[in-house]
This record gives C-alpha cells, sequence and structure tokens, in this order.
C-alpha cells in the first residue's frame, strides 16, 4: 500500500486561500475543500486570508515569517506566452525573496 510522504513525515499541510472579496469565493471555497477531502488524507487546513492592499509577493512572505512552513508548493496561474517572455511572475518574483524551498506546481497536473 501506498502512502504518501506527509503520512510518512507525519506533516501538517496548510492551503493558504487569499480573500478578495469576490462572490464565487464560498464556491471556489467548497471546490477546494471538496478536493481536499478526496485526497483522504486528515491533516489539510484550508487557511483563509482576507487580501489586504500590499502585493500578493507580500503577503505571502507576512504569512511565511508568522507561520514558518518547512516549505511552500505554488499553483501558478498560466500565463500567456509574451508574459512569459517579456516578464517575471510571481512565482519567479517569490523564488528569489524567500528563504524556504518553493515547490511550484502547474494547475493542469492537478486537475
Amino acid at each position: 500500500m501506498y502512502y504518501s510522504p506527509c503520512k510518512k513525515l507525519n506533516a501538517t499541510i496548510e492551503v493558504l486561500n487569499f480573500n478578495f472579496g469576490r462572490t464565487d469565493e464560498k464556491v471556489k471555497k467548497a471546490e477546494v475543500e471538496k478536493k481536499i477531502k478526496g485526497v483522504g488524507y486528515k491533516k489539510i487546513k484550508v487557511v483563509e486570508q482576507k487580501a489586504n492592499f500590499e502585493t500578493l509577493i507580500d503577503q505571502i512572505r507576512t504569512y511565511v515569517k508568522k507561520r514558518k512552513p518547512q516549505m511552500l508548493a505554488l499553483f501558478p496561474e498560466d500565463r500567456a506566452w509574451y508574459q512569459k517572455v517579456f516578464g517575471n511572475g510571481k512565482t519567479e518574483d517569490l523564488a528569489y525573496k524567500l528563504e524556504i524551498p518553493l515547490l511550484s506546481i502547474r494547475k493542469s497536473i492537478v486537475k
């Protein structure tokens, strides 16, 4: 039987969700919680944080300083080819500004 590395390490996973006050936030949160229940691992919790005036990168850095996770995983938005060529995304910027390992996973892989 396969056991995930999280289970072997008895790791707690926090899913950080920034709430931007949109009307569809409750629907998205319900979808996330449904997917988490489908995983079958009990030590996963959704941490909802109200978004503020800071950049998303600064908000994540503040969260990391406060909670002190051992690792951060991101599911970045897909970008158009010209965005990839002419500008860094948030994930790339965050990778240089964090002091912990960063794992970036394409959303299409985890559907």
